[in-house]
């Protein structure tokens, strides 16, 4: 499904209408990644261009099966695999900084994880079933499945949660307007219920807040 919330029609929107811009791309001239990439390239001084399984999910272009990038979707919206930056696992030494951006000091940059996916993996969401929910801007309900991806049936979309070393971690996800129903759903799709759900984000300081 192709839809306006990932990078991949962005980066489609600006070939199609930036006329320079459409031309540097069909070089291979620009760079078009996540915030991690952005901010990797320059404490690396443009040294290194990588992105991790958990940021390279949200842009549409990475098959989640074969944890590559994708090139029957890259083929049909005409975006070449070489604007792309290289996929690592989440956790391990992908760059070292360089000394004139980072205080003189070659720092070793050994993780890297973006969104529910980091969320996720900051509240302790390591075994199949366990669940968590960021009261933040978005109400993302995150359910780990464990090494195989879950086909929902229930609205769900099915995410890569985390890459380290060879092993795949997926999950399901939705945006929560009612918690309850959403974890009713993950219910049904994974034959089991969350023990628990662990939560972060600014309305979980409210306790009152956080049981409604």
């Amino acid at each position: 499904m192709i839809d306006a919330y990932f990078s991949t029609t962005k980066i489609k929107w600006i070939r199609d209408n930036v006329p320079e811009a459409r031309r540097q791309i069909e070089r291979n001239n620009v760079c078009m990644g996540n915030i991690d990439s952005w901010l990797i390239w320059n404490l690396t001084r443009g040294q290194t261009y990588v992105t991790d399984f958990s940021n390279a999910s949200r842009t549409m272009l990475l098959n989640i099966h074969k944890l590559a990038w994708d090139r029957e979707i890259m083929g049909r919206l005409v975006i070449p695999e070489g604007i792309l930056p290289r996929v690592l696992p989440s956790s391990g030494v992908m760059a070292r900084t360089s000394p004139e951006a980072f205080f003189g000091r070659q720092v070793p940059i050994a993780g890297d994880a973006g969104d529910q996916r980091a969320a996720t993996f900051g509240q302790a969401c390591f075994h199949p079933g366990m669940a968590k929910n960021s009261y933040g801007t978005a109400l993302a309900v995150f359910v780990n499945t464990g090494e195989t991806p879950a086909r929902s049936k229930n609205g769900l979309t099915t995410n890569l949660g985390s890459r380290i070393g060879d092993k795949a971690e997926y999950a399901l996800e939705s945006i929560a307007y009612q918690t309850r129903y959403v974890l009713v759903a993950m219910e049904a799709d994974c034959g089991q219920a969350p023990p628990s759900l662990r939560v972060d984000g600014g309305a979980t300081n409210s306790d009152f807040l956080t049981q409604i």
